[in-house]
């Protein structure tokens, strides 16, 4: 599957300790760790895309 094999190239670019750190999150979250990495890179986009201003304002996290 892509996914994985995007996570996998990913997690092969980490140094030992973003490896074991994620490892780690992995064990947290009870997911595997390409799981943990898509995870934690899309509440880190997530973050990046509220703190943007739009046209003066900030955007506002609605959960559904």
């Amino acid at each position: 599957m892509f996914t994985n094999e995007v996570c996998e190239a990913a997690i092969g670019r980490l140094s030992p300790a973003e490896q074991g750190a994620l490892k780690q999150e992995a064990a947290r979250r009870a997911c595997s760790i390409n799981e943990a990495m898509l995870q934690v890179a899309l509440e880190n986009l997530q973050q990046q895309l509220y703190a943007l201003p739009l046209m003066g304002k900030r955007l506002q996290l609605v959960k559904g």
